[in-house]
């Protein structure tokens, strides 16, 4: 049996399948997001129990330095707190939520990617994949989050560490991040491969492949 929720993965295989057209949205919105009060949860049904001391994420690929990040380093860190509206590709947006964590560009810097690295994969520890281009990571409003409106990063939305890419929609920003692999070359993810934009640019409407 799958670990998956094999169900919602077939409903968004579909939604893929459709390319749906935009809807109407509201004024000060994306075009085709309505805008939501609450902050809905889609996974894949997975969602890792991880405590603090046991949590680490891989920083590797195509970099001269190779690390391992520790909840415990992490959080001491230099830290941004971000203000920004989430897209979700499903058509909802939420505004003004608040973030605290490290920048990608920190990571970055202490791993140095090689001159030929184009590409960044995300890994969550639910198994979850997704990749951007380098250039869409190294905006400075991406974070590795670890806070959301001050608090600790639940489970239910992600935490203890959620990547956090605001100019794309929500699901090009891997929940429960175990990983972040620097590549030579594209390897699409979870999504990407069931039929979702490979780069997921909100303001063009790239839902779908």
């Amino acid at each position: 049996m799958s670990k998956f929720n094999d169900n919602f993965i077939k409903a968004k295989e579909y939604i893929a399948s459709l390319k749906n057209p935009s809807k109407a949205g509201d004024p000060g919105l994306p075009a085709g997001q309505t805008l939501t009060y609450g902050f809905p949860v889609l996974d894949l049904g997975v969602r890792p129990n991880i405590p603090k001391d046991k949590w680490v994420i891989k920083v590797y690929g195509n970099v001269e330095n190779v690390i391992d990040i520790k909840y415990e380093d992490l959080v001491k860190m230099p830290y941004v707190d971000i203000d920004e509206d989430f897209h979700c590709v499903t058509h909802w947006s939420k505004k003004n939520v608040l973030w605290r964590g490290v920048k990608f560009n920190y990571i970055k810097d202490l791993v140095k990617p090689l001159s030929d690295t184009r590409f960044v994969l995300q890994e969550g520890y639910d198994s979850y994949t997704t990749n951007l281009p380098i250039d869409a990571m190294v905006q400075e409003n991406v974070i590795l989050a670890y806070k959301l409106f001050g608090e600790d990063i639940p489970r239910l939305h992600g935490g203890l560490v959620r990547m956090i890419v605001p100019s794309r929609y929500g699901w090009k920003g891997s929940k429960f991040l175990s990983g972040i692999n620097f590549l030579k070359e594209d390897s699409p993810g979870f999504w990407e491969v069931r039929g979702y934009n490979n780069n997921g640019d909100f303001l063009k409407e790239e839902r779908y492949s």
